[in-house]
């Protein structure tokens, strides 16, 4: 997120980590530089993605993530 509610949505989404971790099946990971405008939350899978024999496990992983973070946030920021 990089406007100025950044920080008061990424606060709110916060307040519902251990509902969403669940939900995805993840761990959230969260960026909130006091000095800066944005707020960032991520997630973070290990896997040398400069090994192309990993490509294919890369785009499946990304794939469904993808989808189930649609179905996760999207009412939320519709909400926000």
């Amino acid at each position: 997120m990089d406007s100025a509610e950044a920080k008061t949505h990424l606060k709110r989404i916060s307040a519902l980590r251990p509902e969403l971790e669940k939900k995805l099946g993840l761990d959230l990971r969260e960026h909130n530089n006091p000095a800066a405008v944005s707020a960032k939350l991520w997630v973070r899978w290990e896997i040398d993605i400069y090994d192309e024999k990993n490509w294919p496990a890369c785009f499946e992983w990304l794939g469904r993530h993808l989808k189930r973070f649609k179905e996760v946030f999207g009412p939320i920021a519709l909400r926000l």
